[in-house]
């Protein structure tokens, strides 16, 4: 009998708020562990931004990563398959995906066609392709070359792909049938390989082992009723998860499908969006902004719960962060965060993060990931424990009143972005990244003779230093 690729169990009972239904969690693989709710970080072809395979291993708990299949397929082509797809492990039970990308066997790999948030394309979606951004520019991915796909590379979640509107697009009804019979169609495919045998192992093994994740709309209840009605009446035991794009949608999860596990591609920007989204049952997330305040030179101080205030303290809401771009940093030996013990902060200073982000050291980024990653580690530590204690409706409207609503401001730059993670705006564009190097600036050629300007042994010291050694004046 096949082991079982995927297993989610509900850990204990629900905690009722005031929102929906907190709840802990399990999921279980063949290799790994992750325990929910929880958040796994979202990958640049193939890695966390700033963070190498060691230093992932060894100064980090992150227990999953989101592997956006885009990354990789600038130059596939069914007669020459990416390095990506082709790749063959030394051992036959090691994970692909994992091998090629040098992750350890027991971190969990959840497989998505776009990434997190998706950068808009100006091609749309057809009845049998999905648009997608790869680094070589726009491209259409047929639905059932997707399909071909997870089956060779078998990662232990897999987003099945969907005609997936912008959250807050307003579609019409005839938009809204084509986004759904697309969908329907592209479930069903991906579905049916489940049942599929793999004629090369004896017919014993189906052709796809991962946990399928169905996709939510970010629509309202009544216009995907009917979509929903399918997942639970025909799809159902081919499932393991519901893919959810827009928060709120979670309220309508019909009671057929509450057991699965839920995962959000809702792009949340702060970490009262992610409490939000626990409150309504949602068990896996991501959380793109962690690798948004790292490029903007931030360090995030946060903590749940929050600490307990007088009345007179409350009208004063907390920063979520740090700016370590702050000159006032410059001196300033303390700890990044006190009291954390991120490899950061245990060993370096505001001082020298500071100094690494003028100078513009990677260091500076890959010090701040590991705190940023850190501070999300043990945000969401405390949540399963405050869901078990019973205390989290009242610790989570605590964090509201006590933290500011948004991200800092970024005031610094951040590291060159990437081609493939923004759209363009059209002709004339401003650069993204400022060039490297620059000109000399342009001297006229009426400067005086340097011997002419040269300081003199009569010059006072005040001139001296005002001037500059080796400085050219002009008349």
């Amino acid at each position: 009998m096949m082991e079982e690729v995927f297993q989610f169990t509900i850990a204990r009972a629900f905690a009722k708020n005031a929102h929906g239904l907190a709840r802990v969690g399990r999921v279980r693989s063949r290799t790994a562990t992750f325990e929910t709710p929880n958040y796994v970080a979202t990958t640049s072809r193939g890695v966390i931004p700033h963070i190498s395979p060691d230093n992932l291993e060894a100064h980090t708990n992150i227990q999953g990563l989101y592997v956006p299949l885009e990354d990789f397929i600038e130059q596939h082509k069914p007669t020459k398959p990416a390095p990506f797809l082709s790749y063959a492990p030394s051992r036959q039970d090691t994970s692909a995906t994992k091998a090629f990308l040098g992750l350890p066997e027991n971190k969990l790999v959840i497989l998505g066609a776009r990434r997190t948030p998706p950068v808009s394309t100006p091609i749309t979606n057809t009845n049998s392709d999905i648009a997608v951004c790869t680094s070589v520019g726009f491209q259409k991915l047929p639905a059932s070359e997707y399909v071909d796909i997870v089956k060779a590379l078998q990662p232990e979640m897999v987003v099945a792909v969907g005609d997936v509107p912008p959250v807050g697009y307003t579609a019409g009804w005839r938009r809204l049938d084509k986004m759904f019979s697309r969908t329907e169609r592209w479930m069903k495919e991906i579905t049916e390989a489940k049942h599929d045998t793999d004629h090369e192992s004896g017919g014993t093994v189906p052709g796809l082992r991962s946990a399928i994740f169905a996709p939510i709309m970010p629509v309202s209840s009544e216009h995907q009723r009917w979509y929903l009605d399918l997942l639970s009446d025909d799809l159902r035991e081919s499932l393991s998860g519901l893919a959810i794009y827009d928060t709120d949608t979670a309220l309508d999860i019909p009671e057929a499908l509450f057991d699965l596990a839920r995962l959000s591609l809702a792009e949340p920007k702060t970490p009262q969006q992610l409490l939000r989204g626990v409150s309504l049952g949602i068990d896996i997330f991501t959380a793109p902004f962690i690798n948004d305040a790292t490029d903007a030179g931030i360090a995030l101080d946060f903590k749940f719960p929050a600490s307990k205030r007088s009345l007179s303290e409350e009208s004063i809401r907390v920063a979520l962060g740090l700016d370590m771009w702050g000159t006032e940093h410059s001196i300033n030996m303390r700890p990044m965060v006190d009291g954390c013990q991120c490899l950061g902060c245990r060993t370096q200073s505001r001082a020298y993060v500071q100094h690494l982000l003028s100078a513009k050291e990677m260091l500076a980024w890959v010090l701040l990931q590991l705190h940023n990653l850190h501070v999300m580690d043990l945000f969401f530590a405390d949540i399963r424990k405050s869901i078990e204690d019973g205390t989290f409706e009242r610790e989570y409207d605590l964090f509201e009143r006590y933290y500011e609503h948004e991200m800092p401001e970024k005031t610094g730059k951040g590291p060159r972005v990437r081609g493939y993670q923004f759209k363009s705006e059209g002709p004339n564009e401003p650069k993204k990244n400022e060039p490297a190097f620059r000109a000399f600036d342009k001297v006229d050629n009426t400067t005086t003779d340097p011997a002419e300007s040269a300081p003199g042994a009569d010059m006072l010291a005040t001139d001296l230093q005002r001037q500059g050694l080796g400085e050219i004046t002009k008349e």
